[in-house]
C-alpha cells in the first residue's frame, strides 16, 4: 500500500487500524480529524456532533464491510442485531 500522506491507500490503512481498536471515541477522532484536515470544519463538526450510538453503529458497520477485519464480524453484526440494526449492504451474512 501506498504510504504517501493523503493518499486513498494510506487512509484505507489507517482506517483499519481505528476499526481494530474497537473503540468508538478513537473513530470519532479519526474521522474528525481527517474531515479537518482536508478543510472540512462542517463535516468534522458534524462527525462530533454525534452520539456515541450513532459512531458506534458506524463503526460496526465499516467493520462488516472489510473483508480484512473478518475476525470481528460476528461481534459487529451481534452488537447491530442486539440494538435492531442492520449491517451494510455489502455484508455477506446480511439477510434482505
Amino acid at each position: 500500500m501506498t504510504d504517501q500522506p493523503g493518499s486513498d491507500d494510506s487512509y484505507v490503512e489507517r482506517l483499519g487500524e481505528v476499526l481494530r481498536t474497537r473503540q468508538a471515541a478513537a473513530l470519532r477522532a479519526f474521522l474528525a480529524d481527517n474531515a479537518q484536515r482536508f478543510g472540512n470544519a462542517t463535516e468534522a463538526a458534524a462527525i462530533n456532533a454525534q452520539s456515541d450510538e450513532e459512531i458506534s453503529a458506524l463503526m460496526h458497520r465499516m467493520t462488516l464491510a472489510r473483508a480484512d477485519l473478518r475476525q470481528f464480524h460476528a461481534e459487529s453484526r451481534q452488537w447491530l442485531t442486539q440494538r435492531g440494526m442492520r449491517g451494510p449492504t455489502g455484508d455477506p451474512e446480511r439477510r434482505n
